[in-house]
């Protein structure tokens, strides 16, 4: 039997299997493919004949094609009908690809809005820590400079110069100042601030027993003397009162709760607004709704998850 028809008797062979189920079936075509191997066969055996006569001494006497029988082997042929074999790749068609990326796109699409809003609930969280520290450093600083905030010759609240006095005397010099705000204009518009619950709260820029600075970040600060600052030698009272907004007016939103919060000045430390029980005043839903106290659920949760209720 020829070299050929003896290769493609083996039954177990993945190369018969190949070249019998891919073979074309035009009995033109075959013959040339079978000239086609059997010349590249003769050719690789006559390169490799010596060297096997060299490695194996049993072959002798044997013709080319036997000893390339001996070599040949499932890989080698399969190099010739390798074109053949039913074994494909997978591929996507450009209408799957296109699909995909639909379903990518219309995915991410819902959820950016989410992710842009937290990622800013997380910057507002990390100021308004930020503004804590500064404020609490500064009246600690204060306080041991000229005692607690009851003894300061301060003048009650509402008036024009009560506020301003306040942060000139006893905190400006621990603040990095970007502006004094000399007009109110400077640093506010004529647009009130609003309520966690979108009602109107006041505006800022014609209320004159209010002092605005703004500080090197861009933090806008407005100081406001308590009514109660007779009884605020009692560490229930509030001795005054300091708005803050964490991006400055002109950004905006402008509203208690979201970028707009209220810390309270007592006669011996500043705390967030409505500490302790603060929960039930950052609810729009629940009670008047006005959110004075979100900075204290924030400063304790370390979120703004209420936003979300």
């Amino acid at each position: 039997m020829s070299f050929l028809g003896d290769l493609f008797s083996l039954n177990s062979s993945l190369a018969r299997y190949r070249f019998e189920n891919k073979f074309p079936k035009s009995s033109g075509a075959k013959e040339r493919i079978i000239s086609w191997i059997a010349s590249h066969a003769l050719a690789m055996t006559e390169r490799n004949t010596s060297k096997v006569k060299r490695c194996n001494k049993n072959v002798t006497n044997s013709s080319p094609l036997t000893v390339h029988r001996l070599l040949i082997n499932e890989t080698v042929f399969s190099t010739f009908t390798s074109h053949f074999s039913p074994f494909k790749k997978p591929a996507f068609t450009m209408a799957e690809v296109l699909i995909t990326l639909g379903i990518i796109g219309l995915v991410a699409a819902m959820t950016m809005g989410s992710v842009i809003n937290k990622f800013k609930e997380r910057e507002i969280v990390a100021k308004l820590k930020k503004i804590n520290t500064i404020l609490s450093q500064a009246l600690v600083s204060a306080i041991d400079e000229q005692g607690t905030v009851d003894t300061w010759d301060l003048i009650k609240g509402d008036d024009p110069e009560g506020s301003a006095f306040l942060l000139v005397n006893y905190f400006e010099r621990y603040f990095k100042i970007l502006s004094n705000c000399e007009t109110k204009q400077s640093c506010v518009g004529t647009k009130p601030y609003k309520y966690l619950n979108g009602v109107n709260h006041i505006d800022y820029s014609n209320q004159r027993a209010y002092k605005h600075v703004v500080l090197s970040d861009g933090t806008l600060l407005i100081f406001h003397v308590d009514r109660e600052f007779i009884k605020c030698t009692n560490s229930k009272y509030v001795c005054a009162t300091v708005f803050v907004d964490t991006n400055g007016y002109f950004k905006g939103p402008n509203q208690f709760g979201k970028d707009f919060f209220m810390f309270a000045i007592k006669k011996d430390k500043i705390v967030p607004y409505g500490m302790p029980n603060f929960e039930s005043g950052c609810n729009k839903n629940v009670g008047s709704g006005y959110g004075l106290t979100c900075g204290a659920w924030v400063l304790f949760y370390e979120n703004m998850d209420y936003l979300h209720m």
